[in-house]
């Protein structure tokens, strides 16, 4: 029997992984708040990645260690900066097309924003879904509200309307930001930092140590 896997979370990352794992043959079911609804599908500039032939991953990271400016897990940041054209190359692969063009945004010192007019995340976003769709993974709107929890180990969680779902094997928690609490922002109503809590929360009961969330951010406008 194939091991059943729960995603929490339509966004880029969700469904980056639930079309991973269902081409590795496993039975995913995404489950999300609101399908149009988070970060990914209102994001309007592009995905950084160095594939021009004056570029390199390296000057990628050593731009954004620059800008970054002493708070960057820099073990983090070399692996997103070398891993960023392999993602490129396999969305193209795929079908998705990027405007010709290559932009410049700040703190980047090439030309390496790869773009789909101004609504990539919206375009890429449905692409995905599309994707996911028409290779059998499940989707579901509903609402994370709690993990069940046993010997240290989850084994189901709770959703709004289902209540408790105790069929899980694996559980992948890709439910984005938290950037509506703030009393003025233009983010999505979905983005309140349900995962981000839920995962807090567990990980400290079971003496998990947590990394800083502290750096927000901000773009102007959003």
């Amino acid at each position: 029997m194939r091991p059943l896997i729960y995603i929490i979370g339509s966004g880029i990352a969700g469904l980056s992984a639930a079309i991973a794992l269902r081409r590795a043959g496993y039975d995913v079911t995404v489950i999300t708040k609101e399908l149009h609804g988070g970060s990914s599908y209102v994001s309007k500039g592009g995905i950084a990645a160095a594939t021009a032939i004056d570029d390199s991953p390296q000057m990628h990271a050593e731009d954004t260690l620059r800008v970054g400016d002493g708070l960057c897990d820099v073990e983090a940041v070399r692996y997103f900066t070398s891993e960023a054209p392999v993602i490129i190359e396999e969305l193209i692969r795929m079908g998705f097309e990027f405007d010709k063009d290559l932009r410049l945004e700040g703190g980047h010192f090439r030309r390496r924003v790869h773009h789909k007019t101004d609504e990539t995340g919206r375009v890429l976003t449905e692409f995905l879904l599309k994707e996911a769709v028409g290779l059998g993974v499940n989707i579901v709107e509903d609402e994370l509200m709690a993990l069940q929890i046993g010997d240290g180990v989850i084994r189901g969680f709770v959703t709004r309307e289902r209540g408790l779902i105790s069929n899980v094997d694996y559980l992948v928690l890709a439910m984005g930001g938290y950037a509506y609490l703030w009393q003025y922002t233009s983010n999505p109503s979905t983005n309140t930092g349900d995962g981000v809590a839920i995962a807090l929360g567990w990980g400290r009961g079971f003496g998990y140590g947590v990394r800083s969330i502290s750096p927000n951010h901000n773009n102007p406008g959003r």
